[in-house]
């Protein structure tokens, strides 16, 4: 997997966590909280990545 590909992956779990949580605690909807913070994570996750990757 390129640099890329990782962050996107590794960044869209942690965004999915993240939204999850967040969703819980302030009584949002569960599945959207973890779809946006998914969603959101993956694209940031991905252009670290590439930055990183010196691409």
């Amino acid at each position: 997997m390129t640099k890329t590909q990782q962050g996107a992956l590794s960044g869209g779990a942690i965004g999915a966590g993240a939204g999850l949580g967040i969703s819980a605690l302030t009584g949002g909807s569960l599945g959207v909280g973890a779809l946006i913070g998914g969603g959101l994570g993956a694209v940031a996750g991905g252009l670290y990545g590439n930055q990183k990757g010196g691409h």
